[in-house]
């Protein structure tokens, strides 16, 4: 994300959920699925990638539950109504401390809100290494039961597989700078099968570059590859085009 100039403050991004250009598009994004909608209650992470989520949050009137940095400090509890105007502020972490109050029991969230380094088509997400956002998880689910849990990530950061431990936790719904993307529970426990070419395909780069559509992803490259024109082709051994879509089609605008 550096090298291509897409992580932005706080720097380096290594070693920490990554902000990235974009982010604020994303929470707006996020802003318009029903789940966000719906809540009342939101928890959230307290990282920078996801500060305008938070801030949306306490615009749209919603109480806001945001995890401490490494939880050293537990959880805050911020109540819209005592921060009308500064809603902005109170959702940076110096904000949530002046205007939040520190809490062991808080009321039931309707929409988790969490970080991450990496996410897949399977809604496996990838932290920064310290396990605080599965412990968050973990903790909610453990009080309340099932809870909808939610990103928003720049599209380079949807990956064809992330690394797996029995504990991870999973992600319902990614929101990006362009789309929102439900992952529904049978695609969760599904078994990925990816074409053997994906890691050097075109089509990987393009995606990443926000320059193709989701959709051949899912269909060709992480669904149905045999029916791939470019698979086949790639199987014979036969040149074709970076610009060649999965169905076979040139699609000019891909440079």
């Amino acid at each position: 994300m550096t090298e291509r100039k897409i992580a932005v403050f706080p720097l380096p991004c290594w070693g920490r959920i990554p902000n990235f250009v974009g982010a604020e598009k994303a929470a707006e994004k996020l802003r318009t699925v029903k789940e966000w909608r719906k809540a009342r209650v939101i928890f959230a992470n307290p990282d920078a990638a996801q500060r305008k989520v938070r801030e949306n949050a306490l615009k749209d009137g919603k109480t806001l539950i945001m995890a401490s940095p490494r939880l050293k400090s537990g959880y805050l509890l911020i109540t819209p109504e005592k921060i009308r105007g500064k809603e902005a502020y109170a959702s940076t972490i110096k904000g949530a401390f002046k205007f939040g109050v520190r809490v062991e029991e808080f009321p039931k969230p309707d929409l988790v809100i969490t970080g991450c380094v990496a996410v897949d088509a399977y809604g496996n997400r990838l932290g920064k290494g310290g396990g605080y956002g599965d412990a968050e998880i973990l903790m909610i689910k453990d009080r309340f039961g099932e809870v909808p849990i939610a990103t928003t990530v720049h599209p380079v950061q949807i990956v064809e597989r992330v690394p797996v431990k029995p504990k991870d936790q999973k992600i319902d719904i990614v929101a990006t700078p362009k789309e929102v993307i439900y992952i529904s529970k049978a695609k969760r426990h599904e078994t990925r099968k990816t074409c053997k070419w994906y890691a050097v395909c075109p089509m990987k780069r393009f995606y990443e570059e926000g320059k193709l559509d989701r959709k051949w992803i899912e269909n060709y490259c992480m669904g149905n590859y045999e029916s791939c024109v470019r698979y086949r082709l790639e199987e014979k051994g036969i040149l074709h085009p970076d610009n060649m879509l999965p169905n076979g089609e040139i699609d000019e605008s891909l440079k």
